[in-house]
């Protein structure tokens, strides 16, 4: 096992299980080459997790209402969504309150101009006309152009509910609602990340393994290589950009001095202030799945869509912030309806939440900066989520991934994971990688044609540079993406 021993600003407050005490290293070990120091020095400092086993992190499908296996485990830590309920923007609004089930909603181009149409929210999430159209229900989308609404405006900007707030507004109040109730996370950054160091009392970092997520006698990993130069060596100060300052690429993940930067004639005199990508291909595809989020992309089917989202990262109107904040929240309550809540040891956090809204760490298998969130969507709700994460053109990950319990064994799955493989394709990703649950790897191996890993063959060593997401008890699976044509823009 190899434990990040990389920085984390939670270390010393953090509310997991507490690491054995730590002594002096002796020696600075590249993760990725962690195979060959253990063969060849048995003076390799090591360290004990913990004298009581360390805390799982264990993937648990959430059982359907009825089913007996499992749901003592799921009782535990029940879901915050409503099974029953489709996930559309005003579902979650109606879960917290902010908009009562019944409440009337009128389209209006001003905010004190008179009502283009009205209608009523209904249980479901949707909005019931009150025209001669004969009570149809609409999405928000449909309801503003079925009101003459323009493409190019914010739907939720022009539909008020009957005390005269916007949707807009209501969205905001969501937003900030669950800011205050998630204080403690880390709000993404949208500068570069710069590597740092774990002060003293944080000790030597991880007490948890990076590539099994589990505890046990490890190898520390001191400092990953500069993909230049394969030196370890950094300077951690956080007020200083140096030479020997290390830079994350915001696509690949991987690490680069300044100085080696600066020789091959990038000249980085600053922290960028926004994302920095380390070549043409990690700049190309950051630029298509930028472009791609928000956007809802026809798929084979009639009335279904594929869709993308993020969590953002540069300074925006507010408005538009909490409208994309919503289209989170229906996905991270979609997870919730399929897995078990996972809490994460070391931080006490919801890992759904995490991953969901980029909650970013010092240490590595904690960092989820780059992680975007996939989906099918119908009729403005959705029913199948997955988080994905692209380092670079080599490898992408999908540790979640799962479907609302009314629309099971209905292709949907196969549709977003057919889409996904399509763009993938198009971004030139060599493979998609995942863990299978034991009583879904069968499906995964034979129905979506991937390959289970090998514990201890070059299938790891090729991704180890990576950390990939995985859980206790699941089987790491794999599949190779054919390459596709870029699309014509």
């Amino acid at each position: 096992m190899e434990a990040d021993a990389g920085s984390d600003e939670e270390c010393s407050t953090a509310a997991g299980p507490p690491c054995a005490p730590r002594t002096k290293k002796r020696r600075r070990v590249s993760a990725l080459y962690a195979g060959d120091a253990l063969k060849k020095s048995t003076a390799t400092k090591k360290k004990k997790a913990s004298a009581s086993p360390a805390a799982s992190r264990v993937l648990l499908p959430r059982p359907k209402d009825g089913d007996k296996t499992q749901v003592a485990a799921a009782a535990l830590v029940p879901s915050s969504c409503q099974p029953s309920r489709p996930r559309t923007i005003l579902a979650v609004l109606m879960e917290k309150n902010i908009v009562r089930p019944t409440a009337k909603l009128s389209y209006r181009r001003t905010t004190r101009g008179p009502a283009v149409k009205q209608g009523t929210v209904t249980g479901d999430g949707y909005i019931r006309c009150l025209c001669g159209c004969g009570g149809r229900a609409f999405t928000v989308a449909e309801f503003a152009a079925h009101a003459g609404g323009k493409a190019t405006e914010r739907a939720s900007a022009q539909l008020f509910v009957g005390d005269r707030r916007s949707l807009s507004q209501c969205l905001v109040q969501l937003m900030r609602a669950d800011v205050r109730k998630n204080r403690s996370s880390p709000t993404p950054s949208p500068g570069a990340r710069v590597k740092r160091k774990c002060t003293t009392e944080q000790g030597d970092g991880d007490c948890v393994c990076s590539v099994c997520a589990d505890g046990g006698e490890m190898l520390l990993c001191d400092c990953c290589p500069c993909a230049i130069c394969d030196s370890g060596e950094f300077e951690p100060a956080p007020d200083e950009f140096t030479d020997k300052t290390v830079i994350y690429c915001d696509q690949c993940e991987r690490e680069y001095h300044v100085n080696c930067i600066r020789s091959k004639g990038d000249q980085l005199e600053c922290c960028p202030e926004g994302p920095w990508l380390c070549s043409q291909k990690c700049s190309n595809i950051f630029q298509r799945l930028q472009g791609l989020v928000g956007r809802s992309i026809p798929t084979s089917v009639e009335g279904l869509s594929f869709t993308l989202f993020r969590s953002s990262k540069l300074p925006e109107e507010e408005a538009m912030a909490a409208e994309e904040h919503g289209k989170l929240r229906m996905a991270f309550d979609v997870l919730h309806e399929c897995f078990v809540t996972l809490i994460e040891p070391q931080t006490q956090s919801d890992l759904s939440h995490d991953i969901v809204f980029n909650r970013e760490s010092w240490l590595r298998r904690l960092n989820f900066r780059g992680f975007y969130v996939v989906g099918i969507e119908k009729d403005g709700e959705l029913i199948t989520v997955g988080t994905l994460r692209v380092y670079g053109d080599k490898v992408a990950e999908l540790p979640l991934v799962g479907t609302r319990f009314a629309h099971r064994r209905q292709g949907m799955c196969h549709l977003l994971m057919n889409n996904l493989e399509k763009l993938l394709g198009e971004l030139g990703v060599e493979r998609l990688v995942l863990p299978a649950v034991p009583e879904l790897l069968q499906t995964w191996t034979e129905s979506f044609g991937f390959q289970a890993m090998s514990q201890s063959g070059s299938d790891k060593l090729e991704i180890a540079e990576h950390t990939i997401l995985c859980f206790q008890g699941t089987t790491m699976c794999h599949k190779f993406i054919n390459k596709a044509a870029a699309p014509q823009r």
